[in-house]
């Protein structure tokens, strides 16, 4: 039995040394390990922004050449920022984008949802399809600061159906078109 014993407590030590040698192995590596691979993330950084000892002294590399030619080949669009003309007497035509303010009234009541009111004034793309039958074409042909009112009615298969089906009147006021 102290044969048995003997062997048995050899294994055991065996194992807690081999253990021991993997642990010992990877605080190494945490050790050594981290902060090696911390500094190649740093040069690899450097790299790719492309600082290095020429670009201290004011020179240009080989690289960043390159890279400043490939930017500057690069083909440019700017895409033009609307402009909102809220010139009074510019008329509402198909396709034009409008700014409005607007409120909604069902049986002579304010409905909820039926205004801009608390969320400012609302960009419309005129012939997107956007808001109820009626609600764009009746906009057509009015010019900027008026205020049309618009009686039309939701459909009957209106996704709220507290109000499909229902007359509606909207007084819109046009405050400018997007150039």
């Amino acid at each position: 039995m102290k044969k048995e014993n003997k062997k048995l407590a050899q294994e055991l030590k065996a194992k807690k040394r081999a253990r021991d040698k993997k642990i010992k192995t990877l605080k190494n590596v945490a050790m050594f390990g981290t902060p090696i691979l911390l500094g190649a993330a740093f040069i690899g950084l450097l790299v790719y922004v492309g600082v290095n000892e020429n670009d201290k002294k004011g020179s240009t590399t080989g690289s960043n050449t390159q890279i400043n030619n490939e930017i500057s080949t690069e083909p440019t669009t700017t895409v033009p920022t609307p402009i909102l003309n809220k010139e009074e007497g510019l008329e509402v035509t198909d396709g034009v984008t409008v700014n409005i303010d607007y409120t909604g009234y069902i049986d002579g009541e304010k409905f909820e949802g039926g205004s801009t009111e608390g969320y400012g004034p609302q960009d419309l793309t005129i012939g997107s399809n956007s808001y109820i039958d009626g609600f764009e074409d009746g906009l057509i042909g009015h010019k900027v600061g008026e205020t049309v009112e618009l009686n039309l009615k939701f459909p009957d298969d209106y996704h709220n159906t507290n109000y499909a089906g229902k007359d509606v009147v909207f007084e819109v006021t046009i405050n400018g078109i997007y150039e």
